[in-house]
């Protein structure tokens, strides 16, 4: 009798190999996915987060060292649930923060003063609510503004990973007392 030493594989060994390469790939690619959306979403969260953070820093640091809250330009001082505040430093210099088209696309935050105007907020996202709130202060306390916004991202696709909004929210005291 004669031994057949051919060197092959049989078709269950090839099988059986294929099939784990084609689970392997599958895992691979799996986590190659997972990582990307990831890193997609981290980097929507970082826009939005840093927007909202700019202007609220900018906001702060203004109203901090201004003298007073005064009549904004649609004639309210000091209200509860403004969208537009005016403060005036002790050099009679002036500065407007407003919430424009709210809830729209191109919604976002502005800052007027008397030399200047600036959008605070990109337009990589959008205001979906803004308001400020103005505590009038007395002899024993200094004025005080509580300024409220959310942001989000203008959402250019319907994939969940791609979107993102954010509350931002701080109480800052007038340093006039």
């Amino acid at each position: 009798m004669k031994k057949n030493n051919c060197f092959g594989f049989t078709l269950i060994e090839t099988l059986v190999t294929l099939t784990t390469l084609g689970m392997m790939l599958i895992m691979v690619i799996s986590t190659f996915m997972t990582v990307l959306t990831k890193s997609v979403k981290v980097r929507v969260v970082e826009a939005v987060d840093n927007d909202g953070k700019y202007a609220l820093r900018v906001m702060e640091q203004i109203i901090r060292n201004s003298l007073r809250i005064i009549s904004n330009s649609e004639g309210e001082t000091c209200q509860s649930g403004m969208n537009y505040l005016r403060v005036q430093d002790s050099h009679g210099n002036w500065a407007e923060f407003a919430c424009l088209n709210e809830g729209l696309a191109d919604g976002f935050i502005a800052s007027s003063s008397a030399s200047s105007d600036k959008r605070l907020t990109s337009p990589k996202v959008k205001l979906d609510n803004c308001y400020f709130n103005c505590i009038s202060g007395d002899l024993s306390q200094p004025d005080r503004v509580e300024i409220y916004f959310t942001l989000s991202q203008i959402e250019s696709t319907s994939r969940v990973e791609e979107r993102s909004s954010n509350e931002f929210h701080t109480s800052v005291i007038l340093r006039n007392f």
